[in-house]
């Protein structure tokens, strides 16, 4: 194939030829995580004379790249660089060694060209003016976050069917009092019954009363003491998931808290003598952000604290999206100026299309919010499904009311915000944080069947020996397995179950030429899990492929794998489930961020 890379044609006039590359380091799927000064060390072979651009692919649109160092040595046929993490940007990428000046074609995500390197799905943390933006990225989804006082939630799922990244959660968590289509009455928070501010809030504050200032000409001052957030982040690339925890002191409006504030009634901040301190924590792939809050008192003194979160969701076509509240019979619209009473602990179900089926398409994202503890008041639907707003998004507003002991904590409010594209897999996760909210406490109806008597029971003044059982279908998905899982037995009694994932490597003179589910001596685990079912509860575990294990799907298109499920009640261990199973990989990606 003739092409560009004719001028590179190496000496003596030898006809024009295609070049190869391929990056060694790093390897396999890799999953960096950008800060200020952080970098990746790339290095690898090629044929290609003089020296190579790095890109990172992100489609298959021409010079849908990124260029990540530019003019890097061959010597030897040998090149090494490093480059600043934040030159890969926020989508999943390629990493490729190209001919300076290569634009001959499009190099799509996840195929095998001449040039070949490792995917790589970066995750970011950046600081902000008063603020921060952090992104966790996998190859099925996303979530971004900023500080509690904006819209601190956002989400996206890659559609394999549309081949674009369709949007979810778009503003949830929210505490900064802004509506739809009204004036607010208060602000998000209040501190002992008077409008409070966290620091993003605060910030915007001063800039609407320079406004107003300005525009009405009058003098203005900045404003005094004003507040400051402080943010802590960790993140595990083996799992890739990212962990922050911020604290907000707020304020409030002196010499008034009149709402909204004006000029002449918000000369400056005062201390509430509260903090917020909130902790996000993602998990299952960039399914499930977990949310916990918890007021603290910093002047010693005992308050009380109003909290307004307002959570917005987008819809996938014009329609309209559906909810389906705790204790009501089915999916329906919402409209503005509803009231919904809410039970303690549940879920709020959520399809962003309204004659989307269960199982989904593909297209069209679904999703939950589980809370932890009943609302303090009704739910209030600030922007219908039936009447979207501009951009597509419906709205509503949980209101939750705390007590601070003097000196002490509030208890702690707690959500989960769940996405996937099946009901049947939101619908797992949300059990999953049920259990993890409820310990002892069934997240969903006890199995129907009658509990399998116990194989030997104790003594009269012990709890009878529980014992594990699979009920449901055991399915395999992109990049994970899945099995339900109930526990029979008398009450006071559980199972202790532990889920193994193993692959046999096939070695032929030293080189690894195919896996296969098969169990031997050299079985490699490729996922683990453990949990504890109380008796007469069940439970569905979602088992996804550890570093090794996605290591292997991806060079071999997919994994066979053995599923061997035990468990363990009052000493005695018994075999839950032993099978074999194929795990897919998760689609390519290809992203689209603004």
């Amino acid at each position: 194939m003739l092409s560009a890379l004719a001028s590179l044609a190496l000496a003596g006039g030898a006809s024009a030829q295609p070049f190869n590359s391929r990056i060694t380091t790093p390897a396999g799927i890799v999953y960096p995580f950008g800060e200020p000064e952080s970098t990746i060390a790339i290095a690898g072979t090629t044929d290609v004379p003089g020296e190579v651009e790095i890109r990172c692919y992100q489609g298959a649109l021409l010079k849908s790249f990124r260029k990540v160092a530019e003019h890097v040595e061959v010597a030897g046929e040998r090149f090494a660089t490093e480059a600043p993490v934040s030159a890969l940007g926020r989508a999943p990428c390629q990493l490729r060694a190209v001919p300076v000046k290569f634009l001959e074609r499009p190099l799509p995500l996840g195929e095998e060209t001449e040039f070949a390197g490792p995917l790589v799905v970066p995750s970011r943390f950046e600081a902000q003016s008063g603020s921060y933006f952090a992104a966790a990225d996998t190859l099925a989804s996303s979530f971004s976050f900023e500080a509690a006082g904006t819209f601190a939630l956002e989400s996206e799922l890659f559609s394999p069917t549309a081949h674009e990244d369709m949007k979810l959660f778009f503003g949830d968590a929210d505490l900064s009092a802004r509506p739809f289509g009204r004036e607010s009455a208060r602000s998000g928070v209040q501190v002992d019954g008077v409008n409070a501010f966290l620091p993003t809030s605060a910030q915007k504050l001063e800039s609407e009363l320079k406004e107003e200032a300005k525009r009405d000409k009058e003098p203005f001052a900045p404003l005094g003491d004003m507040p400051s957030l402080t943010v802590t982040r960790s993140y595990d690339e083996a799992t890739h998931t990212i962990a922050i925890h911020e604290e907000d002191p707020l304020v409030r409006c002196t010499p008034s808290d009149e709402y909204p504030a004006r000029v002449k009634t918000c000369t400056g901040f005062v201390a509430t003598g509260v903090s917020l301190m909130r902790t996000w924590q993602t998990t299952s792939e960039d399914r499930v952000a977990q949310l916990s809050d918890t007021w603290r008192s910093t002047d010693g003194l005992a308050h009380t604290v109003s909290v307004r979160y307002q959570n917005e969701l987008t819809s996938a076509s014009k329609e309209g999206a559906a909810y389906e509240f705790p204790e009501e019979a089915g999916f329906a619209p919402t409209h503005a100026g509803e009231a919904k009473t809410l039970p303690a602990a549940g879920v709020i179900l959520y399809k962003s299309r309204l004659s989307e089926p269960e199982a989904g398409d593909g297209v069209a994202p679904q999703g939950a919010i589980v809370y932890a503890g009943a609302p303090s008041g009704p739910l209030q639907v600030l922007a219908g499904t039936a009447e979207p707003g501009e951009l597509g998004q419906n709205q509503f507003e949980l209101p939750y009311e705390e007590t601070i002991p003097a000196g002490g904590t509030s208890p702690t409010v707690r959500m989960a915000f769940v996405q996937g594209f099946g009901l049947a897999e939101v619908r797992a996760l949300t059990e999953e944080a049920l259990a993890s909210y409820l310990p002892g406490e069934p997240p969903t109806a006890p199995p129907t069947a009658p509990p399998e008597p116990a194989a030997q029971p104790l003594g009269p003044s012990s709890p009878q020996r529980a014992r594990a059982s699979s009920v449901g279908r055991i399915g395999s998905g992109e990049g994970h397995v899945t099995v339900e899982l109930a526990c029979a037995g008398a009450a006071g009694g559980s199972c202790d179950v532990e889920a193994l994932l193993s692959t046999t490597e096939h070695i032929r003179d030293a080189h690894l030429v195919g896996v296969s589910a098969k169990t031997r001596s050299r079985a490699l685990a490729v996922g683990a899990k453990a949990a504890t079912i109380a008796a007469g509860h069940r439970l569905t575990i979602v088992l996804a492929l550890d570093a090794t294990g996605r290591a292997l799907l991806r060079r071999f298109g997919e994994l066979p794998v053995h599923l061997l499920v035990s468990s363990t009640s009052q000493g005695v261990k018994s075999t839950v489930i032993d099978r074999s199973l194929t795990v897919k990989p998760p689609p390519p990606r290809k992203r689209h961020r603004h």
